[in-house]
Formats: C-alpha cells, structure tokens, sequence
C-alpha cells in the first residue's frame, strides 16, 4: 500500500488506482478489462483511501459492537484476496454471531466486480438460507 500510496501524494490518482488494483485489489492484467466507470470510481476514491491510510485507527475493529450485531452477515473474499484479506474476515467471523464465510474461486478482492455471476449466486444461497 505504501508503494501505492506513495502516487497519490504526488497527484497521481490515476497510477495509484491502478496499481491498487493490479497489485492489492485483484491483480496484474485486471485494470485494462474493468469497465471503464469501474475505473473512474477507484480513481475518485483515491483520496478516502489516503484518508484512511492516514487514521492512526484505520486498522481497529470494534469487535464487542459486532459481537451484538444480530443480522445475518455474508463475508465473502476470493481465492486470489490478498492475505491480509482473509486475515480481516478470520476476525470478523470470530466475533459476529450470525456470519457465514463465502469464498469465490478465482476471485479477489472485488470478486463482485471481477465474478459476478458467482458472487451473485452466493448471495442468492445466502439469502434465502437467512
């Protein structure tokens, strides 16, 4: 991230989320295919990233507030997520009382956007299993 924040900084919205996607996010190749709206959204949310980077908190989770949370809750990451990725939902997972894990194959960190029809169809099973 530090590498990718380093492009923001310098008024490169455009180079840092792309490297974000290429290197963090999903992986080498994907931003050429992303449509083209997808895109211009990584590049307009360049600056909340550089917000949260920059929150000395951005890593904490309130773990006894979701240990309340009493809605059904679907995690769900891909098989090419980053590790730190799996790590997060390992934690979330532990402390939500009504969480179900979802893994997409061959999908990372977006597999929504890169998978659709498989996330789709893991949500579906989730909701109508909730």
């Amino acid at each position: 991230m530090d590498a990718v924040l380093a492009h923001p900084g310098k008024g490169e919205y455009r180079q840092g989320a792309r490297q974000f996607v290429e290197e963090v996010a999903v992986g080498p190749g994907t931003w050429d295919r992303l449509p083209a709206a997808v895109r211009e959204t990584f590049v307009h949310n360049v600056p909340t990233w550089l917000d949260e980077q920059s929150d000395p908190d951005w890593a904490k989770i309130d773990t006894d507030a979701l240990a309340r949370c009493a809605a059904p809750v679907l995690l769900s990451g891909g098989t090419q997520s980053p590790v730190w990725s799996a790590t997060v939902l390992d934690r979330l997972a532990a402390v939500l009382p009504r969480a179900r894990r979802q893994t997409v194959e061959g999908a990372g960190h977006i597999p929504h956007v890169t998978h659709p029809r498989r996330y789709a169809a893991a949500l579906t099973r989730f909701v109508r299993m909730s």
